[in-house]
């Protein structure tokens, strides 16, 4: 600040100007700040969603879903894609006399926007053995 002859004080063109840099540094650091942070919980909904859909998919093998070996995909209305499949964990020696089948079960989610990393759970089901196994 300088003095004027009349002892009044005041600021420079230059000195606002430094501080409206420095407000508008601050302000553009905050709203990327606040703008990474919308992302972050954008991308952690759809990653819980993805999750979701897997643990509903996982939980319909063996109820709705045949525990047999193959390969289902289909898409939800919001857009996470799914696969699963069910293949035998192992294969039946000649004289294997136990009473059930085990099938290893794998679900994979990939959510609704490129670039989503997928979400896969596994798990072994067991099921009674038929006849002809």
């Amino acid at each position: 600040m300088k003095r004027t002859s009349q002892g009044q004080h005041g600021l420079t063109l230059i000195e606002v100007l430094v501080a409206l840099v420095m407000t508008g540094l601050v302000v553009g650091v905050t709203f990327q700040l606040f703008g990474g942070a919308i992302q972050g919980h954008a991308k952690a909904e759809r990653l819980t969603m993805a999750l979701l859909v897997a643990e509903s998919r996982l939980a319909e093998v063996g109820v709705t879903i045949k525990l047999q070996p193959g390969t289902r995909r289909g898409q939800t209305r919001g857009g996470y894609r799914w696969t699963t499949e069910i293949r035998p964990l192992n294969e039946k020696p000649a004289n294997d006399t136990t009473p059930v089948r085990a099938f290893a079960v794998r679900v994979s989610v990939i959510g609704g926007r490129d670039g989503d990393r997928p979400v896969t759970l596994e798990t072994v089901r067991l099921r009674p053995r038929k006849r002809d196994e």
